[in-house]
């Protein structure tokens, strides 16, 4: 199996909504929308999301003097704190870690999208 072929079926799995989904919760869905926007226009221009039940996928680009793990860890910062205290919980909500695709050009941006 190659890299794509896995890609995919990671995605296909997240996608599916299996294991926990804290934000499938409106409340908590909008709290992380929320937190896409704050800093939009300033640490990077946000150009669209999509929040699933058990993570979130963002097409934004960053701005200068501004790295991805950065402001990354700020938004799972952030929400997870919020939305432990929403569900009287503790610990870690979010992947240590995040997956991150490079946009080529505008019809790697297109094919995102769609």
């Amino acid at each position: 199996m190659d890299k794509q072929e896995r890609i995919r079926i990671l995605e296909n799995w997240l996608d599916s909504g299996e294991g926990d989904s804290p934000l499938a919760q409106p409340d908590h869905a909008n709290m992380v929308a929320d937190s896409l926007r704050a800093f939009a226009g300033q640490r990077y221009d946000l150009h669209g999301w999509c929040v699933m039940p058990n993570h979130v996928h963002v097409l934004m680009t960053l701005r200068e003097g501004y790295r991805l793990g950065d402001v990354v860890k700020s938004w799972k910062t952030f929400t997870a704190r919020r939305i432990n205290h929403a569900r009287g919980g503790v610990g870690s909500l979010w992947a240590p870690d995040y997956f991150d695709r490079y946009m080529r050009d505008e019809d790697d941006v297109g094919n995102t999208v769609a």
